[in-house]
């Protein structure tokens, strides 16, 4: 605190056994982590020299653990302006997959909306989002 002396801190300590101070206050919450996960992504595509400003079509995945989740979502996606990529089952924990698409820049901001609409849709129909991907565009 040598460099902050006109700053008044205060520091203490408790016992926490549940970590609840942990996972309810300094945890980020799901959207969060879905922002620092979309930041670490795009530092990749811009270290390959992507141009983040140029709309293309970017592809999410979504899992569902039930068959009418996976069509409530599907319906509520497309109703959103997303197309249907296709459709996937398998032996996982969320084995109904849905992969959709839409045309957008990917610029942090622009990202961040379009996945955290699908991250509320998925858990709206008790699913999970899963990521996203796009072509890199250098133009």
């Amino acid at each position: 605190m040598k460099g902050f002396r006109g700053y008044r801190f205060d520091l203490g300590d408790q016992e926490d056994p549940l970590w609840e101070q942990y996972l309810h206050v300094l945890y980020p919450s799901p959207e969060d982590l879905q922002r620092i996960a979309n930041m670490d992504l795009l530092e990749v595509l811009v270290q390959k020299g992507d141009v983040l400003t140029v709309a293309r079509e970017v592809q999410h995945w979504i899992y569902f653990r039930s068959e009418p989740s996976r069509s409530r979502f599907r319906d509520a996606a497309t109703g959103a302006g997303f197309g249907i990529v296709g459709e996937s089952e398998s032996k996982e924990e969320l084995p109904f997959g849905i992969s959709v698409t839409r045309t957008q820049s990917i610029e942090q901001a622009s990202i961040d909306r379009t996945v955290i609409e699908l991250l509320n849709l998925a858990q709206r129909f008790e699913g999970e989002y899963d990521g996203w991907e796009t072509p890199i565009v250098t133009q």
